[in-house]
């Protein structure tokens, strides 16, 4: 089923805060008085509940990381094998979008694209995402912005990404 236009304004909410305020707690998404945003409850749900976004004491800031929660270590799994197999692959994202999607893992769809985000941020500087040819880095690390997120989640057919292992 197709996201709902409420929907998918969450979900664009949590990319863009994902992307743009990592560091932050929360993803800097708060509540105001009575009011408690659906991006923060899916932020909650998704990502701080299952350890896919939590304190890193060493780095002194969140990051993104693999996830706590046992019930999404093999769609974790998946993603790392596919990108890693064999080295310097080029992996279309609708092929993960499709590995997630089905079983054993059978993941929501709406879930995807915040699962993949979450991934593509943990990589750091070896991941490099491209739109057809275009490759959207900056120096040696990524350049995953907002935008490019939120093309990735509406059109994967058109995105592939790589992960550059050490030599």
């Amino acid at each position: 089923p197709a996201l709902t236009a409420q929907g998918n304004t969450t979900r664009t909410r949590l990319l863009r805060a994902m992307v743009d305020e990592s560091h932050k707690r929360d993803l800097g998404l708060e509540s105001s008085g009575k009011r408690y945003p659906a991006e923060l409850a899916m932020y909650r749900s998704a990502l701080h509940r299952t350890g896919m976004h939590r304190y890193d004491p060493q780095a002194d800031k969140m990051v993104f990381e693999k996830p706590t929660e046992a019930s999404l270590r093999p769609a974790w799994h998946i993603v790392s094998s596919a990108a890693s197999s064999p080295p310097r692959r080029r992996v279309p994202l609708d092929e993960l979008h499709v590995l997630l999607l089905s079983p054993p893992v059978g993941m929501r769809r709406a879930a995807v694209a915040v699962f993949l985000t979450a991934w593509m941020l943990a990589q750091g500087d070896c991941l490099r995402v491209f739109e057809g040819e275009n490759v959207f880095e900056e120096g040696n690390g990524i350049l995953l912005d907002a935008e490019t997120a939120l093309k990735m989640a509406e059109h994967p057919e058109r995105f592939a990404f790589e992960i550059e292992t050490a030599a």
